[in-house]
């Protein structure tokens, strides 16, 4: 009987320890492409803003803003959804406006 305890204690240890290493990498591999590309928006802000239009910024927010709650549903274990592929995002959003509002929607309306 106490052997058979043994056996079921270190199978949920076991159990624990795979299912917080996959956690961490995980974390690891949304964390850190994530935090690359922020860290060079933020060194770039300076140069990028004075050529930022509000609707440009905007977009910029909008799309930070839908990373922000894909990757708290993520952490809630709500839905999977593969945040590492939306990161570009941030960086393309500010150009894709640009070339939306100048050159787009002129051939639009």
């Amino acid at each position: 009987q106490q052997a058979r305890q043994m056996q079921w204690a270190k199978r949920i240890r076991r159990t624990a320890q795979v299912q917080w290493a996959k956690q961490i990498q995980q974390a690891q591999q949304t964390a850190v492409p994530q935090f690359l590309i922020f860290i060079a928006l933020y060194l770039l802000a300076g140069m990028i803003y004075p050529l930022c239009t509000p609707a440009m910024i905007n977009d910029f927010k909008a799309s930070g803003g839908i990373l922000l709650l894909a990757t708290g549903f993520r952490m809630i274990k709500v839905k999977e959804f593969p945040v590492a592929d939306m990161i570009p995002a941030m960086a393309l959003a500010m150009p894709v406006s640009y070339l939306w509002t100048n050159y787009i929607m002129p051939l639009i309306g």
